[in-house]
């Protein structure tokens, strides 16, 4: 219940402030899933990525997990720009600016995105 209360508070404040599609996450205990969000166009998904077949295509079953997604955060990245997204907002939703979802916005900003 608080995690959703969490996530209901950020994307007000970022539907009220910001122009910018937004980057949602979710995660689990085994895999992180990203979609990119034009939030003013009825919620319309532009792009999405999958840890789970993210893995597959990249054969990265041995790589750490932290590494893993930055990685995936790179290739997300990409996706977006190649989507003709410059800058985005980050939507944690509700989760702590740590691991994982760390690691996924720093290879985010490696492929020169604004986040």
């Amino acid at each position: 219940m608080e995690l959703n209360k969490k996530r209901n508070r950020t994307r007000f404040k970022m539907k009220m402030v910001s122009k910018l599609p937004r980057v949602s996450i979710d995660k689990s205990n085994r895999y992180f899933f990203a979609q990119l969000v034009d939030a003013h166009n009825d919620g319309k998904v532009i792009t999405a990525i999958h840890e789970k077949s993210f893995v597959k295509t990249s054969k990265l079953e041995k790589e750490k997990p932290m590494a893993r997604l930055e990685k995936m955060g790179e290739a997300f990245g990409k996706m977006i720009k190649d989507a003709g997204v410059t800058a985005v907002t980050y939507d944690r939703s509700g989760y702590i600016y740590h691991g994982k979802v760390k690691s996924f916005a720093e290879g985010m900003r490696k492929s020169g995105l604004t986040l």
